[in-house]
């Protein structure tokens, strides 16, 4: 309200003063008289311009919801024009209307040009329907400040149909549900990269290679699942997050970064598992989900935590052929002269002590902690003789047994037998080319020094089977049968990863090691595919007419098994 001016209500000064200066009193009250018609055109003047500030206002106010007529496109073409012929009802009058209604939708001035108009359309990111319901409202508005009368639908708009309203307010009801659901996605999102962003300690179980190979085998398993492939992506996540890499590292990276990892395998095993824990709390895994979704194993004995610490790596040993010099030195502790106990045992707890097992640790332990072995069997070979040396020289065994204590790294005094000798480099190349093609590391050595591999055979130990107090020789070779076919089984699940047995022989209950020994239709019925190539790639099953012939050298044992390979005629893979 415009201010009005310092005028007393009963005008007394005035009086006073126009008194003194002499006024006749009729001079006094025409005088006083104005002043108070002045007053009041102050106040009638300000009167108006609040009550134009307060309209202009009122004006300015968007509608409080839009419209919801029948139909919205036909609607606002009959106000606002068509461009077809034949088809534009609109009058100046709508059409003004409209082109005013359009701009105040958009929060323009009436005056804006076409080209804003357009411009704030493509920047809307209202739907047309719901755009449109806008623009009639605001036209209604201007229709109603303006007097139309809103019987005259022609002018003013068509009213809002109750149907039309309930189905918007229906959709508009969905959007909040699906606006909240997407909240609460990201709110998750966001608490789920907080946890991960976090460092994972190692995981403390007694099996972590057996634990991760568990959880590999079931994401492949349900790889069609969300939850395998949720479990597959944990995975992907704890290698790189435990090697130090980018999450969006290439699986190559992941390969070099591990043979460049100085940890033992055992020791990355469980970090892998403390990130892939991580990964899983972080996606909420329920605690009474499978335990591969939770980064546990399905065997308890696999995921019993454990208080001790992983033991440190070795450095493997640097002998030729590691491989196949392990594979040698074990089968003659199983079959070979000098065999005993304590070596027998060294050799098989060499295997899981490399894989931070206890000595008491089953085959199965084992076998599963190789499945999640990446190395190649040379590698693998020279870590075994590496934990067989540590054990032998623990228990003071003289280095020059070669085969209690393991070879010794090339370039330190070696075998002492007489007819082993020193090889060449370019001795070894020839060896290593003979045992590429199927040879026998002993038979290749032989043939490349000219010496009688049967003499090489009773040197290093190949002879009969020693025999316990109490034992037949009969005894004694099938008990060493049965943990030369333990320790084939061990090598054969490590890789086949475990995935041994077919269909039917799941569902009848088949334990794998069964199969390493006795009728080859039985082994053909129940072996998975993997098992069958991992046969054929090793020369076949070893039967125990074979074992006993490879074991004693005899004339007729020797003419058995020739005869049992003869009647297999190539059906055992041999």
């Amino acid at each position: 309200m415009t201010a009005q001016p310092g005028l007393n209500t009963d005008n007394r000064a005035l009086k006073a003063l126009l008194k003194r200066l002499g006024a006749c009193a009729d001079a006094i009250s025409q005088v006083a008289g104005g002043t108070r018609g002045v007053e009041r055109a102050w106040e009638e003047m300000g009167r108006r311009e609040d009550e134009a500030q307060r309209r202009a206002e009122e004006a300015r106010r968007p509608p409080a919801d839009r419209a919801y007529p029948a139909a919205y496109i036909s609607t606002w073409t009959n106000l606002y024009g068509s461009t077809i012929p034949g088809y534009d009802t609109a009058t100046d009058e709508t059409r003004e209307r409209a082109r005013r209604a359009m701009r105040r939708a958009h929060g323009l001035d009436e005056d804006a040009s076409d080209a804003e108009v357009t411009q704030a359309m493509r920047d809307d990111p209202r739907d047309g329907e719901t755009r449109t319901g806008w623009y009639l409202a605001h036209y209604r508005q201007l229709a109603e400040r303006e007097g139309v009368d809103p019987s005259d639908r022609q002018r003013y708009g068509p009213p809002d149909d109750p149907q039309v309203r309930r189905d918007a307010e229906a959709r508009l009801d969905l959007e909040r549900v699906e606006q909240a659901r997407q909240r609460a996605e990201q709110a998750a999102a966001d608490e789920r990269a907080a946890v991960r962003a976090g460092e994972a300690p190692p995981a403390q179980v007694r099996n972590p290679g057996a634990t991760w190979a568990d959880i590999d085998l079931w994401a492949n398993s349900y790889r069609d699942t969300r939850e395998g492939r949720e479990a597959r992506d944990r995975m992907d996540y704890a290698r790189r997050r435990a090697l130090g890499l980018q999450d969006g590292a290439s699986d190559n990276e992941v390969r070099a970064a591990e043979r460049a990892d100085t940890r033992s395998i055992a020791q990355r095993h469980a970090a892998y598992l403390g990130y892939y824990r991580q990964a899983a709390r972080a996606d909420r895994v329920p605690d009474d989900a499978a335990a591969w979704r939770r980064g546990e194993a399905s065997h308890d004995n696999y995921s019993t935590p454990r208080t001790d610490p992983y033991p440190e790596p070795l450095a493997p040993a640097n002998v030729a052929q590691p491989w196949a010099t392990w594979l040698e030195g074990r089968d003659q502790a199983i079959t070979g002269d000098g065999r005993d106990s304590d070596t027998y045992r060294r050799y098989r707890t060499s295997m899981g002590r490399e894989y931070g097992l206890p000595d008491d640790a089953t085959d199965q332990e084992i076998g599963a902690a190789m499945r999640a072995d990446p190395r190649t069997d040379n590698q693998r070979g020279a870590a075994y003789i590496a934990q067989l040396r540590q054990q032998a020289q623990a228990d003071g065994v003289d280095p020059s047994d070669r085969l209690r204590h393991g070879p010794e790294d090339r370039g330190s005094a070696r075998r002492t037998a007489s007819q082993w000798r020193e090889s060449t480099p370019e001795q070894e190349q020839r060896i290593d080319a003979l045992t590429g093609r199927g040879y026998e590391y002993l038979d290749a050595y032989a043939e490349v020094h000219g010496v009688d591999p049967d003499t090489l055979r009773r040197q290093q130990g190949h002879g009969a089977a020693d025999r316990q107090q109490g034992e037949t020789s009969e005894q004694a070779l099938r008990r060493s049968y049965d943990e030369y076919t333990h320790l084939r089984y061990i090598e054969a699940e490590g890789a086949t990863r475990g995935h041994m047995l077919n269909p039917a022989g799941r569902q009848a209950g088949i334990d794998p090691v069964e199969l390493f020994s006795g009728p080859t239709a039985r082994a053909r019925r129940y072996a998975s595919e993997d098992l069958l190539r991992w046969w054929e790639s090793q020369g076949g099953r070893t039967t125990y007419t074979q074992f006993r012939a490879q074991v004693t050298g005899g004339r007729r044992d020797r003419a058995a098994a020739e005869r049992t390979a003869r009647a297999a005629a190539g059906r055992d893979f041999g």
